[in-house]
């Protein structure tokens, strides 16, 4: 694993126009598919997974080398979490990103935006201010 970023704002230029090919949410089994502990992505001939989050109101992206993935995919559903399929809910993979870029809205709160060559948006959301709070994702 490598982290990229890990700020209230930054842009991940390097994933932008690439093409997605998997969108994963890892949802712990208690909860609803729209909150994801962390969401894994996937690009076309790429070797790495990416993985993003939102933690102390704080955004984080970090790529993780792609036969590590599936050791990790295993370990979280023997820790009794399920892995959401998102493709869908953006209009369907493999698409063009536009952009992934975090940012602080107007109440200063952190918010992860990946913008799709569809015109669907995936935006992870803080579930509030508490500094300790989960996230919730909301597509668009």
């Amino acid at each position: 694993m490598s982290r990229r970023y890990q700020d209230y704002s930054f842009r991940v230029a390097e994933v932008e126009g690439r093409s997605l090919t998997r969108l994963i949410g890892a949802v712990d089994k208690g909860r609803d598919e729209r909150s994801p502990s962390v969401v894994f992505a996937e690009f076309d001939g790429a070797d790495a997974w990416h993985r993003f989050f939102l933690q102390a109101q704080i955004a984080f992206w970090e790529t993780w080398e792609g036969g590590s993935i599936e050791s990790a995919f295993d370990e979280l559903r023997e820790d009794d979490f399920r892995l959401v399929d998102y493709s869908e809910r953006v209009g369907g993979l493999p698409q063009r990103l536009v952009s992934a870029a975090a940012f602080e809205n107007a109440d200063a709160l952190t918010h992860l935006r990946l913008v799709f060559e569809s015109g669907a948006r995936m935006t992870l959301v803080p579930d509030s201010p508490d500094i300790d709070s989960g996230f919730h994702v909301d597509f668009g």
